[in-house]
């Protein structure tokens, strides 16, 4: 089976296409890192859009490094699945310690990004 895009970047100037209608607007690309930077920043170029990071962490459970059952954003929001935590019996003290620790990830990948520039301005929008 062939593969759709040959990377993020292709893939990046693919959509690019489809947002066409963006193409001289104030739209902000915002790219997770960092896999989705590679791809925002085709998409950015591509449409003439300016462009910034968003960065998340997962919200993991506390035996693995790898699996969670939540995410932290960059601006502080977060979402938590309330079926696999129950299904895990988390205590409430585990997933506040869990969410204060996904944050904390997030505002060194801020730092470490941004280098201490502000984030781009963003715009509330509706559907």
């Amino acid at each position: 089976m062939k593969a759709p895009f040959r990377d993020r970047a292709h893939a990046g100037r693919e959509l690019a296409t489809l947002l066409e209608h963006f193409r001289g607007t104030a739209a902000l690309v915002l790219a997770i890192p960092a896999g989705g930077v590679p791809l925002g920043a085709e998409i950015a170029r591509a449409l003439g859009l300016r462009l910034d990071v968003a960065p998340v962490s997962k919200v993991l459970y506390p035996w693995t490094t790898e699996s969670g059952y939540g995410a932290v954003a960059y601006e502080g929001s977060f979402w938590l699945d309330d079926a696999r935590m129950a299904g895990h019996g988390l205590a409430p003290a585990e997933v506040t310690r869990a969410v204060a620790a996904a944050r904390v990830k997030v505002g060194r990948r801020m730092a470490r990004l941004r280098a201490g520039r502000p984030a781009l301005a963003k715009r509330a929008r509706r559907g």
